[in-house]
């Protein structure tokens, strides 16, 4: 269940986090606003995840984590792009703010790590919440600002080591008796364990989790996410259908969790039902929150139905108008180059070209972790997909080969960057060089290890060995 008994500020103050704040109402609205941030969900009572940090600060226009969380979300959601013109002017404000005496030096911490975030410092950042975790194992914000700030570098060992360094406390202070947010402390864990192999407790930890708080949105999309590392496709498709109602409400997860089942099912080879699935479920709730991290869960999707062959009629044109209006703003290198996937796509490649000049600026002249990501990977990428959208398949295969093992740099899960692995394969197949088709039978005997013979690794096969290429399409 989500929790609803919002702490007061004594409260706060026992658990040994106290806040500066004499509100009452105010350190009420902050645990409710912290709990919606935590569970991906929305309150109608509080008027939803903006309503309740609204009234937090209107409480308490002086509530440190009031803006420490009211920034998080702006940056987290991307709602705005990569931090700009007004957002660092909130961020201005909570800074201003956190010079005023009765100010913690944990919530100044706090108020330094999103200045560094908001510059797009993420391991900075990172380590400075981590920081706050070796004094406060218990600031469940902190640990889950850490372990974003991770997600976004792809630090995979460290998505699963952070939380895993605070686990024993939490289980210690309970007693037995869960605490509000537990359910997340194990579902964050158990996304860190996934994503660095270790299955059987990935999604032991996700369980764990969801026997705390069935509506976990995360651990149940761990628990799915495993199914697909190992190739149990129907397995992680019974269970995100099976759990649907639970997981669903949760609306700043919903699409992750589709665009997960969608994966699954394309893998399985039921491109159809996916597509069902992109028409029904992501693309209203696109439209509806306008998040710059869902259109790219969308595109993945999209890209991934594309290199199946299937046809996507106007799509294309439809996501590439929600999502190439953040194309200068650089927020991720895993935005740009899905950016770049749906320009291609919808037939745009001088887009994609200009795409990738801005790219190539930002690397120049940028700031922050982002840039090296970009300049790295980010541009290859681009280059490999703007190849192939101009029939070069060998120079699209011969950029994205060399950096296959770099691909952790664009952030988020393996699964994300799956689909430039299955690329890097399917265009291997149309590729004219002989040394190339064999790369694609040697990569597909890697997945087949990994994940077992999977409906796609068998038609995959079946192309490599008759030499059939065209069912792939780069167009609309």
């Amino acid at each position: 269940m989500h929790h609803t008994a919002w702490r007061d500020a004594s409260t706060w103050a026992k658990g040994g986090l106290a806040l500066s704040t004499g509100s009452d109402e105010s350190a009420r609205m902050f645990d409710a606003a912290l709990s919606q941030f935590l569970g991906y969900y929305e309150d109608r009572e509080t008027g939803g995840l903006g309503g309740a940090i609204q009234t937090c600060l209107q409480s308490d226009e002086n509530c440190i984590m009031g803006h420490v969380i009211a920034n998080a979300y702006e940056f987290m959601t991307m709602t705005c792009g990569a931090f700009d013109d007004p957002s660092k002017a909130h961020v201005g404000e909570m800074v201003n703010k956190a010079q005023a005496p009765g100010v913690t030096d944990r919530e100044k911490k706090h108020v330094s790590a999103m200045q560094l975030l908001a510059d797009g410092q993420f391991q900075n950042a990172s380590l400075l919440w981590q920081e706050i975790l070796m004094e406060h194992p218990m600031d469940i914000l902190a640990l889950r600002l850490a372990h974003d700030c991770c997600t976004l570098l792809g630090a995979k060992d460290q998505l699963r080591d952070i939380p895993a360094r605070v686990l024993t406390t939490w289980e210690k202070t309970a007693g037995g008796e869960p605490l509000p947010h537990m359910s997340f402390v194990y579902s964050m864990y158990a996304l860190g364990l996934a994503e660095t192999n270790y299955f059987d407790e990935a999604r032991g930890n996700a369980q764990r989790a969801l026997e705390l708080n069935p509506r976990d949105a995360m651990a149940h999309h761990v628990f799915a996410l495993t199914c697909f590392y190992q190739g149990r496709l129907s397995e992680g498709v019974s269970f995100l259908r099976t759990h649907l109602e639970a997981w669903k409400p949760c609306a700043a997860f919903a699409v992750r969790n589709f665009w997960l089942l969608g994966l699954l099912l394309v893998e399985g080879g039921d491109a159809g039902e996916a597509l069902s699935i992109y028409d029904t479920e992501i693309v209203p709730r696109i439209l509806s929150s306008m998040v710059v991290t869902d259109c790219t869960d969308a595109t993945n999707l999209l890209f991934r139905l594309c290199l199946e062959g299937v046809d996507l009629g106007e799509r294309w044109r439809e996501l590439h108008a929600l999502g190439f209006v953040h194309r200068d703003e650089h927020v991720l290198a895993t935005v740009d180059v899905h950016i770049m996937a749906s320009a291609i796509c919808t037939g745009l490649a001088s887009e994609g070209l200009d795409l990738i000049c801005s790219q190539k600026f930002y690397s120049r002249n940028g700031s922050g972790d982002n840039v090296g990501a970009t300049a790295d990977i980010g541009v290859p990428v681009s280059q490999a997909l703007l190849s192939w959208a101009e029939g070069d398949y060998s120079t699209a295969v011969s950029t994205l080969l060399p950096i296959k093992y770099s691909l952790d740099k664009l952030g988020f899960t393996r699964l994300h960057r799956d689909v430039f692995h299955v690329f890097l394969i399917c265009v291997g197949l149309q590729s004219p060089k002989d040394l190339h088709k064999s790369m694609v039978r040697l990569h597909l005997e890697e997945r087949k290890r990994l994940m077992g013979k999977t409906p796609f690794t068998k038609r995959l096969d079946l192309r490599a060995l008759t030499g059939r290429a065209e069912s792939m399409s780069n167009g609309n």
